[in-house]
């Protein structure tokens, strides 16, 4: 009797499995204050109210798509940005600046910030703060101008 039912057991778990789907990937959009990072070019699902690190492509992606609503910040040294940055980007230095945050406060919470720096620790502080003080469309570069040359990406010198 005891074969009996472990067999039936055993047939219903084997038939449970055979069944079973395999796991889908996710469609759901990233919500307000996700710190997902993308690749790639940004799937339409994204919504425009996301928190985002995203590489060189994403980055560069999200620029194209939002060419005359973005503001691109640089946070590296005045010195690095004349050398080199994302075009149409503007400098605002994260280090040594006292006007910092004057700058940061003026910027309209709903204004797409495109935000960068050298290595992508700056532009996280910043981001955070940003979206602490209430902003919700900014997507930083993860790993910074390095990332972006890593891959390959142009920069634009004066």
């Amino acid at each position: 009797m005891r074969f009996l039912i472990l067999a039936a057991v055993a047939l219903t778990a084997f038939a449970s499995c055979k069944n079973e789907q395999p796991a889908q990937p996710s469609t759901v959009a990233p919500k307000v204050g996700d710190t997902t990072f993308v690749t790639g070019v940004l799937p339409p699902s994204i919504p425009d109210s996301s928190f985002l690190y995203l590489d060189a492509s994403g980055f560069e992606s999200i620029i194209q798509k939002k060419k005359k609503k973005i503001m691109i910040l640089d946070l590296r040294s005045a010195e690095a940005y004349s050398k080199g940055h994302v075009y149409k980007a503007v400098s605002v230095p994260y280090a040594n600046n006292p006007n910092l945050n004057t700058y940061l406060d003026k910027l309209g919470s709903t204004q797409p910030l495109a935000i960068y720096c050298e290595n992508g620790y700056n532009s996280n502080v910043i981001g955070m703060k940003l979206r602490k003080d209430g902003h919700s469309n900014i997507y930083i570069l993860k790993g910074g101008v390095a990332a972006w040359l890593s891959a390959e990406k142009t920069l634009t010198v004066l």
